[in-house]
């Protein structure tokens, strides 16, 4: 009876699905590839080297999506965050 948010990589979420094929998958994508890179420069203290690491898992794992229930392109944080809540009152409505 209680909605469980995890904010895990796409292995992880692989995992979760084999214990919980139940359970609701949100992937939440970046709009492009340049507005990824231009966010993960913004914010992080990592080696050039670190960050072309994130960025070649981050376009791996966005091959990914296809296999998720939902997709929700992060371009306006507060219309992501409204996306993602209305997903999950619509799932929580259909238990009922």
């Amino acid at each position: 009876g209680h909605d469980i948010l995890l904010k895990i990589e796409v292995k992880g979420a692989q995992q979760v699905r084999t214990r919980a094929p139940d359970g609701l998958f949100i992937f939440v994508a970046p709009p492009n590839n340049d507005e990824l890179v231009r966010r993960q420069e913004q914010r992080s203290k990592d080696s050039l080297q670190d960050m072309a690491e994130r960025r070649r898992i981050a376009e791996q794992e966005i091959a990914y999506a296809r296999d998720y229930d939902h997709v929700v392109v992060n371009d306006d944080l507060d219309r992501a965050v409204a996306e993602v809540a209305a997903i999950i009152q619509r799932a929580r409505e259909r238990q009922t």
